[in-house]
């Protein structure tokens, strides 16, 4: 058992604002589920010296600390060198990594390059842990002489996401904090008009909440013993908006069981979203059982000529209008054969909007089963921010209307 935790990020390219991080918050909220507080975090360049001087200023008795990025087979990755100089413990190769990465390159025709099997190489004593979505293992580092230990993990946030439960299990993380208990994950409401919604009306029964939103989706995170009563409140109360209790399962994962389970077929017509919403849907495994196809008409004579969108319907009420959607809707199951459609259309930006119709704003249509619903969404943030949270909603809208996650 450990006191508390510490997460430190490694690379250029996070304090130089060319990506931004995302490995936090996943790092954070995997260590509060096991009842472990991050009590500190710090972000180091590609720097050996400034490696060594970040781990310095976070280390503490009896704590875990998590270091993600660096763990790559380039010159600039230098995590695991850096923190062997630091502790004084030897460089060296390890043979079961080295056979965790030769397996990957099995049966490749190129062969395993010399780089790769440079990511084998990590302190001396350190426990190598495979990676299920990359090259690189995880390591797990018991400090010689201390209670502390160190979790290193790759930077790329699907490796993090895949590798972080069983590194930390290798470390054998957990705290006597209050863990985490509860999870929902709601999308169509922004994170401030929910926490209004649950501070007004006292729906938190004492309980810690923590949100972390994500591109027009909220995860709420329960915490401590009155967890359970918060959560059937505000389960409740949102009941609508509510399309998951598992911790980062995505709504496209949801909504693909939904069409599985009621055997219908969709098909999309996007405009603003560019074939976003077709990508997400596409990303989970099977989609081929419940997706038939989309089609992305951008311009107005592909939304004509495509999708048989009458010409006075853009001339009367404008491309982004519930006209447009519904007619996109109709043409994309005429021509595809599905059961169900969605369709998109808007102003992402950032130029392009008038004043009735701002940028962010989102005109969605869902058929399904005979039935429509065409809503307007008026949506802050960049355009990519925008795109992604209008394909968030347009699978919100058609979830609801198969009868939810267990409908």
């Amino acid at each position: 058992m450990f006191a508390d935790a510490a997460i430190l990020l490694v690379g250029d390219e996070i304090l130089q604002g060319v990506v931004m991080d995302a490995n936090i918050p996943s790092i954070s909220h995997e260590l509060a589920r096991r009842g472990l507080r991050t009590a500190a975090a710090a972000v180091a360049p590609d720097e050996a010296g400034s490696i060594a001087r970040s781990l310095a200023s976070l280390r503490s008795p009896g704590r875990l600390i998590v270091v993600s990025g660096g763990l790559g087979p380039t010159e600039d990755d230098l995590t695991p060198g850096s923190i062997a100089e630091a502790l004084g413990l030897e460089y060296v190769e390890n043979r079961a990594a080295l056979r965790m990465i030769e397996e990957k390159y099995a049966g490749r025709e190129s062969g395993c390059p010399a780089s790769a099997l440079r990511q084998a190489r990590m302190p001396y004593g350190a426990r190598p842990v495979g990676n299920p979505a990359g090259i690189a293992p995880g390591m797990v580092l018991d400090i010689p002489g201390t209670r502390e230990c160190i979790v290193m993990l790759p930077g790329v946030p699907r490796e993090v996401e895949a590798l972080i439960s069983p590194c930390l299990d290798e470390a054998g993380a957990s705290g006597d904090g209050p863990s985490e208990s509860r999870c929902l994950r709601v999308w169509g409401i922004p994170e401030n008009a929910l926490m209004d919604i649950i501070e007004s009306e006292g729906l938190a029964c004492g309980a810690a909440l923590s949100y972390l939103p994500k591109y027009g989706q909220v995860e709420l995170v329960f915490k401590g013993p009155a967890a359970p009563a918060a959560f059937d409140a505000v389960r409740s109360r949102l009941a609508g908006s509510v399309f998951s209790e598992t911790r980062g399962e995505p709504i496209e994962l949801v909504l693909g069981r939904a069409l599985a389970r009621s055997g219908t077929m969709l098909a999309t017509a996007e405009s603003c979203t560019g074939g976003m919403l077709g990508g997400r849907i596409t990303s989970v495994p099977g989609s081929s059982e419940w997706f038939a196809g989309g089609v992305v008409c951008y311009s107005n004579d592909m939304k004509i000529r495509v999708l048989g969108v009458r010409p006075s319907t853009i001339d009367a009420f404008g491309a982004v209008s519930a006209e447009t959607a519904s007619e996109m809707a109709a043409g994309v199951m005429a021509l595809s054969g599905a059961s169900a459609a969605l369709a998109v259309t808007g102003v992402a930006g950032p130029g392009g909007g008038t004043e009735s119709r701002p940028v962010g704003t989102v005109w969605i249509a869902a058929v399904t089963g005979g039935a429509e619903q065409v809503r307007e969404f008026r949506l802050g943030g960049t355009r990519a921010v925008i795109r992604e949270s209008a394909a968030t909603r347009a699978m919100g809208m058609l979830l609801g209307m198969l009868g939810g996650p267990s409908g």
